[in-house]
């Protein structure tokens, strides 16, 4: 897990490359936990999955995903 952005209201959010899930830890929180999971976001047989995080000056939450381009 890396790739990882804070919200206005102090929220870490932490992309999981591994499986499709976002994960949140609130200001005071000890523990990680899943705020975004869906199966659209699985990573793919050749590829990362999910592969960025970033909250954007509009305040919505922004993601890509990695995916490995075979050429011949």
């Amino acid at each position: 897990m890396h790739d990882m952005t804070i919200a206005p209201d102090g929220s870490t959010y932490v992309r999981n490359s591994r499986a499709p899930q976002i994960l949140r830890l609130k200001p005071e929180g000890k523990e990680l936990e899943v705020w975004l999971e869906d199966k659209q976001f699985d990573p793919p047989k050749d590829g990362a999955g999910l592969d960025g995080i970033a909250i954007g000056g509009d305040g919505n939450t922004y993601i890509n995903t990695f995916t490995r381009v075979r050429t011949h």
